[in-house]
C-alpha cells in the first residue's frame, strides 16, 4: 500500500510538471554587506559580486537598499544640480555642445542630473565609490557629495558651483 501512495504521487508531480511545466520564480536582489569582501548581491541562492568601493559606506548601502542617502552638503548639491540640468536625470550637453543625438561615449557631452562627464564618473563614482548608474538622481547626487567630502576642491569640477558658493 506505501509503495502505491509512493508511485501515485510520482505520477501527479510527474503529471503536473508534463502539463504546466517549471516556472521561473523571480527573486528579489538582495544587498549583503559581508567585512572581508565588500558589498555583494545575493539573489535567490546565488551571490555575485558588484563594484564595490573599498570601504563600507553606508549612504552607499542606503542606495543598495532603495532608500535616500543622507548627503553631507545636500544644500551645495542641490544648487549645483539645479544650476546643471535643473535636476533633469536624462540631461545631455555641455558648454553649448548639443548632445541630444550623441551616444554616452562623447568626451564633449556631460550626463544625467549633476551633468558628469563620462571619465569624471568612471573615475569617481564606479572606482572609487561603486555607483555604477549615471542617469540615477540619487547616484549621481551621492557621488558630487562624496567626491566634495573626500576634498574641497573637487566642486569646481562643476564651473555652475560659483554660483552656489556666494
Amino acid at each position: 500500500m506505501k509503495y502505491l501512495i509512493v508511485i501515485l504521487l510520482l505520477a501527479t508531480i510527474t503529471l503536473g510538471y508534463i502539463l504546466f511545466g517549471t516556472k521561473e520564480i523571480e527573486t528579489p536582489t538582495l544587498p549583503l554587506y559581508v567585512p572581508s569582501e565588500g558589498l555583494l548581491m545575493v539573489q535567490g541562492n546565488s551571490i555575485k559580486a558588484s563594484v564595490q568601493p573599498s570601504t563600507f559606506n553606508p549612504q552607499i548601502f542606503a542606495i543598495y537598499l532603495g532608500e535616500e542617502p543622507d548627503l553631507v552638503y545636500e544644500n551645495l548639491i542641490d544648487c549645483i544640480e539645479w544650476e546643471e540640468s535643473k535636476r533633469n536625470s536624462l540631461a545631455k550637453g555641455d558648454k553649448g555642445y548639443n548632445c541630444k543625438n550623441v551616444l554616452f561615449s562623447s568626451p564633449y557631452c556631460a550626463f544625467g542630473s549633476m551633468q558628469f562627464w563620462q571619465e569624471t564618473f568612471q573615475r569617481n563614482c564606479i572606482n572609487k565609490y561603486g555607483l555604477t548608474d549615471i542617469w540615477s538622481r540619487e547616484e549621481s547626487r551621492l557621488c558630487a557629495d562624496l567626491m566634495i567630502q573626500e576634498r574641497w576642491n573637487n566642486v569646481y569640477q562643476w564651473t555652475t558651483a560659483k554660483r552656489c558658493l556666494k
